[in-house]
């Protein structure tokens, strides 16, 4: 029988269902929303950007910090259609410059403290909102007059939107890495997304979900949404620093989290009498990716917080394995087992699969699912790819690794 959560999951239906149950518990501004509220300010900007006469494909970019606003415009922007770019704050003018003029946008939102990193914007992007304080003398619209007159209630013409991301990989170049908009209805595509929370144990209105990553990260966007739209709320830091994670896990018994390796080894670096001093009991499910995660790292994690570190294997262009924490430790160092609708191969130069103990590239054959393609490059797009660059393509994550069972994914 079909739990009644598998068919209401997702923020629209949450805020619908349950109004009133927190969607953002701790933020760095210290603004806290319910479902309702947060909806509420997502239609606004939706409603505020089609008055604009933005439409579906187009690209609106932020340079927001890890706050709420980031939730409410990249929420905004999906349901109407439009592609969201977010930019990471740590760029410099130029590559700011660089990524936005690539990407095509015809917005930008920058938060008051970046301003200074767009004096090399392009001249072709017909609308700029500042966040968090006034324009000054920038030309930038300030958020308060953009959204002055815009209602809180649904848009209308509400369609999925997506994300354009950027990633260097290994490559060094920049490259914008886009799927097909596929107009599925908001509340159907954010259900979706509860499904992918759920697969990563994330419980419906259990606890919150630690948002401590940067949120332009593709791995952190992807889990607090999950997490979202089961109805766990975020608890958001506005930056990593190592005992204030351990304090906002015991103050908002945080059941969730998304995490690199980075940051489990500065917690491991406290001294013991700090780290035993909070009650970590609430952790159900702590996911990490972005980077390899040193064996005894993880064992130290795991005798530490217990049997609840997920870790997952791929890249921004798409997920390929998932090592649950009971895998892991039957077998410590493995990065699990392809997901569903994925093979991992391992191929030579002339794209031929490997026996055991060869050295060659990791390809993931898909075998459901959308498709990608580099924005404006169809020569990158075709490269990567081993066939036609289809639901089915098999294609690239540009790592040398030695092949390995079928059970166990190519550690990096």
């Amino acid at each position: 029988m079909q739990h009644p959560w598998d068919r209401r999951l997702g923020v629209w239906w949450i805020a619908e269902d349950h109004p009133e149950a927190p969607a953002i518990v701790a933020s760095p501004s210290g603004r806290t929303l319910t479902f309702a509220e947060l909806t509420a300010a997502a239609h606004r900007v939706a409603n505020a950007l089609q008055s604009h006469g933005l439409r579906p494909g187009d690209v609106v970019a932020y340079a927001l910090p890890n706050d709420v606003d980031a939730v409410i415009w990249q929420l905004g922007t999906s349901e109407i259609g439009l592609r969201y770019l977010t930019l990471n704050t740590a760029l410099s003018p130029e590559e700011f410059a660089a990524i936005l003029a690539h990407s095509g946008a015809v917005a930008l939102v920058a938060h008051a403290d970046y301003l200074d990193r767009f004096t090399a914007a392009p001249t072709y992007i017909g609308l700029e909102i500042v966040v968090g304080g006034p324009a000054e003398a920038t030309g930038f619209l300030t958020e308060a007059d953009f959204l002055a007159a815009a209602p809180t209630t649904p848009p209308a013409e509400r369609t999925q939107g997506d994300a354009i991301r950027y990633s260097s990989g290994t490559t060094g170049k920049p490259k914008g890495i886009v799927r097909p908009l596929d107009g599925r209805d908001p509340r159907e595509a954010a259900n979706a997304l509860a499904v992918f929370g759920r697969a990563f144990d994330f419980r419906p209105f259990d606890g919150a979900h630690l948002v401590s990553t940067g949120m332009h990260h593709a791995g952190c966007q992807s889990f607090y949404l999950g997490a979202l739209n089961v109805g766990q709320a975020l608890a958001i830091l506005g930056k990593f620093d190592p005992e204030q994670t351990l304090a906002a896990i015991e103050r908002h018994r945080v059941t969730s989290a998304y995490m690199v390796p980075t940051q489990f080894v500065r917690m491991l670096k406290l001294d013991a009498g700090v780290r035993n001093r909070y009650d970590l009991s609430s952790l159900r499910s702590v996911v990490h990716s972005a980077a390899p995660c040193p064996t005894q790292v993880k064992q130290e994690m795991m005798d530490w917080w217990g049997p609840v570190i997920w870790e997952t294997y791929g890249g921004t262009e798409g997920p390929a394995t998932v090592a649950k924490p009971h895998r892991w430790l039957a077998k410590p160092g493995t990065v699990g087992r392809p997901i569903r609708g994925v093979r991992v191969k391992i191929l030579d130069d002339d794209g031929h699969e490997l026996g055991p103990d060869q050295i060659g590239d990791v390809y993931i054959e898909r075998t459901h699912g959308q498709s990608f393609e580099y924005r404006n490059d169809a020569t990158l797009t075709a490269s990567v790819h081993r066939g036609a660059a289809s639901p089915s393509a098999t294609w690239g994550i540009s790592t040398r690794t030695a092949t390995c069972s079928s059970a166990t994914a190519p550690r990096t």
